[in-house]
């Protein structure tokens, strides 16, 4: 591999195991991210980590402060709650036209999720849960037929995921969010696409309310 190709890779997987800190909070918000700490505990020069953290910077994930450094940012509540409104206009109507072209063999892939959610709730295996409930919302893209709504689905989805761990310290949403899923799926089963789009509906603006009563200002600003 040549250095210039060696130096991307490097920067790509420092970037990948940042990103996937922080979205899992991991790295909290207003955490300090520097970069000789960083490259020490991956084992990578500075060059790679520098690069990375501009990288997380254009996704929103990292602010840079002079004389300060790189620091987690924070979770803006009137950005998350526009971002909502973006996925309340498209992923109801996804899962209503999804439900008109799902193959039996997307119906299997999603049944198995399903079966494993089912015993993750029985088991009251919530780290599980949430994992099976990230597999849904991945699979769903996945099967969706338009290129533009996959992609613009997904980003949403992804500026969002940060928010789950927090919503899911209150046990009680777990419920929510699984009687949701449930719900679409046997609406998918069945074709019947105008609940898909209903249940999806009511399931967005559930999500919107419980992050209108978030008050730890240590993950969030307005």
């Amino acid at each position: 591999m040549g250095m210039d190709k060696l130096k991307r890779s490097l920067s790509k997987s420092v970037y990948l195991q940042l990103k996937d800190k922080i979205l899992n909070n991991e790295l909290l918000p207003g955490d300090r991210l520097v970069e000789m700490n960083i490259a020490k505990e991956l084992e990578v020069s500075r060059t790679p980590v520098r690069e990375a953290l501009r990288e997380l910077e254009a996704d929103g994930l990292v602010v840079n402060f002079p004389r300060k450094g790189y620091i987690v940012s924070k979770i803006s509540v009137s950005e998350s709650l526009n971002l909502y409104e973006v996925r309340f206009a498209l992923e109801p109507r996804a899962l209503e036209s999804l439900a008109s072209t799902i193959t039996d063999e997307g119906i299997a892939e999603l049944r198995s999720i399903v079966s494993q959610l089912e015993e993750a709730n029985k088991r009251s295996d919530y780290p599980m849960m949430e994992l099976l409930m990230v597999e849904w919302n991945r699979k769903i893209i996945t099967l969706l037929d338009n290129s533009v709504m996959k992609e613009v689905i997904s980003m949403i989805n992804n500026r969002l995921y940060r928010l789950a761990n927090y919503i899911f310290r209150d046990l009680d949403n777990f419920a929510i969010v699984y009687n949701f899923i449930i719900q679409v799926f046997q609406a998918l089963e069945e074709r019947r696409g105008k609940d898909a789009y209903r249940i999806s509906k009511e399931n967005i603006n559930t999500l919107c309310h419980l992050l209108e009563k978030q008050t730890d200002y240590r993950m969030f600003r307005k």
